[in-house]
């Protein structure tokens, strides 16, 4: 617990001794180290470290549900951000809703749901966070709602 916080460990590591052993390479050791990017980002979020400023201006966030819909999520939030808009990405696919609770938090009006289909098709689902109402556009389409 940190600052009032409950967040569990959020990294680990540690060196390994003849860690390549079991590989045929004996005598070698190794270093590891990982973070919990979800875990520090929902930690940052509850004691409010992202700036306020940045959520009045925020037009859209991309949501994902596997690897292959947050990269392609990826590309499509860098062309909203060519054009000038103020968009995210949540970190990592996981359960849609906490996505969406995000979403709400950041006080987001829009949200940009990619997958498989999305993909497929080329028209994302684009819904209105106020509203609840969701429509497939093309990415091209999207850019000219947020910029109207």
């Amino acid at each position: 617990e940190a600052k009032g916080v409950k967040m569990g460990s959020i990294g680990g590591g540690g060196r390994y001794d003849d860690l390549t052993g079991v590989f045929g390479m004996p005598g070698t050791s190794g270093v590891g180290v990982s973070f919990g990017a979800e875990r520090i980002f929902d930690v940052m979020e509850e004691l409010k470290l992202f700036p306020l400023d940045s959520a009045i201006q925020l037009k859209v966030v991309f949501l994902s549900f596997d690897e292959a819909s947050h990269r392609y999520a990826f590309r499509c939030l860098r062309k909203v951000r060519a054009a000038g808009i103020n968009a995210e990405i949540y970190p990592e696919p996981t359960k849609m809703g906490k996505q969406f609770k995000y979403v709400d938090k950041r006080n987001a009006p829009h949200a940009i749901v990619i997958g498989s289909d999305e993909m497929a098709s080329g028209k994302l689902a684009f819904k209105n966070m106020k509203t609840g109402e969701q429509e497939s556009l093309s990415l091209e389409e999207i850019i000219e709602r947020l910029r109207g």
